[in-house]
Parts: structure tokens; sequence; C-alpha cells
């Protein structure tokens, strides 16, 4: 079978392997999006429950916890075994949550030990552009505390003397500038021991 849909009758026996790629395509970019939907949902009712300063300090442990889960499933799920630049960028290729939050993002890999991620469109940095000054500190806490600990923490788990360093981040003077980029180094010292 090469289903490009499901639009047809009820299969008690579907397999994802019943689909065709474009299908499935479409089904990890939806994955992608629940994911990134499921976060925002949680983090507002965090704050509905228990304020602004508490949402943002639990958010924040939440994907401290959650970063070494993603980053072991999507390894394994793809076979990625490095512990460089190059397997790190593998990885973002196909994290699903990364695929959600960016749909428009390159990867620019000067060596194995060096790279440059570029993110041109991010769907949490529109949500924060449409809703101006109130969404501010939010969008502070997303790019700075979420996304600064997170790529270090996710550049760590492939390499102990991996660097994650933002090059640009919001906010953004127009919409036509890049939403942020990030540098991804082995230390030096690292490479040469």
């Amino acid at each position: 079978m090469d289903m490009s849909d499901y639009s047809e009758a009820f299969l008690p026996d579907l397999r994802m392997t019943d689909f065709s790629k474009e299908a499935l395509v479409r089904m990890w970019e939806a994955a992608g999006k629940m994911y990134t939907s499921l976060a925002g949902n949680y983090q507002r009712v965090l704050r509905e429950r228990l304020g602004e300063q508490a949402a943002l300090e639990l958010d924040a442990e939440v994907w401290r916890r959650q970063t070494p889960v993603e980053v072991r499933l999507c390894r394994r799920a793809m076979s990625i075994t490095g512990d460089d630049v190059a397997s790190l960028f593998k990885h973002l290729q196909v994290d699903p949550g990364a695929g959600g939050i960016w749909p428009e993002f390159d990867l620019h890999l000067e060596s194995n030990t060096h790279g440059i991620l570029t993110v041109r469109r991010c769907i949490a940095l529109e949500h924060y552009e449409r809703h101006g000054e109130e969404e501010l500190a939010r969008l502070k806490h997303t790019c700075e505390v979420l996304d600064g600990e997170g790529f270090q923490d996710t550049a760590s788990l492939f390499h102990p003397q991996m660097i994650a360093r933002p090059l640009k981040l919001p906010p953004r003077s127009n919409r036509d500038e890049v939403a942020c980029q990030w540098e991804f180094k082995v230390r030096e010292e690292a490479t040469t021991t």
C-alpha cells in the first residue's frame, strides 16, 4: 500500500508503513505542531494557576528534564551516533519539536566541530510579535533561558566540550530579519587532546 492520506474506509490492520512518504512527512509536521502547541498550552495553564514567575520557572525545569529524553529518542530512532556538531545538526533536522517551531531554518556546517544554525522563521517569535509588549518577558524567557539552556544542554549531550552560543536573538527590528542565530562549536582543547 502507498496511501497518500486516510480519507478512505477504516482499516483495522493499518500500519504507518502503509502511507506514502509524503503522507508521513505531513504527519511528522503535524506532530511537531502538536508538540509545540502542547508546550504553549502547558505554560498558559501554569500561568493561570500559579502566576507568571512560577510558570516561567516550571517551564524551564520541564525543558531541562525533556531535553535528554528528546535527544535520546531522536538519536535512537534515526541511528545518529556521532559526538560532533554534524551529528547535533542531524538531530535538529529530524526533531519534530524543531520542525514544529521553526518551519524555515538553515544549518551551515563549517566543519564537523563548528556550525551555525539560522532560524529564518519561528512560530513562537511570530506569536510574541503579534501580542506586543505584554509578551516581551516571555519572549526573553523563551529565547534566552529555554533556548539558551536547551541548546547548551543538547550540545553537551553530543559532546561534553561543545558550546552553544547565540549570535543573534530577538527582538528584531523587522520581519525580514532572521529570528535567531546560534553557533555550535566543540572547544579547541577537546579536539586536540
